[in-house]
């Protein structure tokens, strides 16, 4: 059962970080679904897939973070005081209202949609690049569904989408592993860790 909450735009702002990792130029850009070259679309292919996936954190992952009623992310508001007539009809019913605060979100959580959140950054990667493709091969204006991350099965709850992100992350890992085994040049090893930062950042 999702939470009541005080300051719902304190939330909204922190999924929004979330997803354009606090460029605000970047979040306030108008998107839509159809381009016009793929040009435009290779040349903001970074805005395009934070677009999508800030329409994925906006739904699930909100959904989830209102779950969590324990989260120290939510305090429980104690004074009916200057309250809206909304929150002060919950507490008089005995219903808990909250206000959020990112910055007490536990460790535990915030790792979690970190976590989820590189892993379907590089998933939504793969798809503009593969309409990029689609659209090259065929000379057809680019056509990018912004609903693709929540509108696919295999991450319809944060749940599933948490467990390939970390399965994902465990064979990154592994390959880097492998990549760097029995290297004794530096460079090397700098470059496989680099790749590694470009994918999860």
């Amino acid at each position: 059962m999702a939470l009541n909450l005080l300051n719902d735009y304190a939330l909204n702002d922190f999924l929004t970080d979330i997803s354009f990792q606090g460029n605000p130029q970047i979040a306030n850009q108008g998107l839509h679904g159809e381009f016009e070259s793929v040009d435009y679309v290779v040349a903001n292919r970074d805005t395009i897939v934070r677009g999508i996936l800030n329409q994925y954190i906006k739904l699930r992952v909100r959904n989830y973070i209102l779950a969590q009623e324990n989260e120290p992310a939510f305090i429980p508001v104690k004074d009916s005081a200057n309250l809206p007539n909304w929150a002060q009809t919950l507490l008089s019913r005995g219903e808990q209202v909250y206000q959020f605060d990112g910055a007490k979100m536990s460790d535990r959580l915030k790792n979690d949609i970190t976590t989820v959140r590189d892993y379907l950054y590089d998933v939504a990667t793969m798809y503009v690049d593969k309409v990029i493709k689609i659209a090259e091969n065929t000379k057809q204006k680019p056509k990018i569904r912004y609903d693709y991350l929540k509108t696919t099965n295999e991450y319809n709850t944060f749940e599933q989408a948490l467990s390939a992100a970390q399965e994902w992350h465990e064979k990154l890992a592994e390959n880097i592993a492998k990549k760097t085994k029995g290297a004794t040049d530096f460079k090397q090893i700098f470059n496989w860790c680099r790749i590694c930062y470009e994918f999860t950042k």
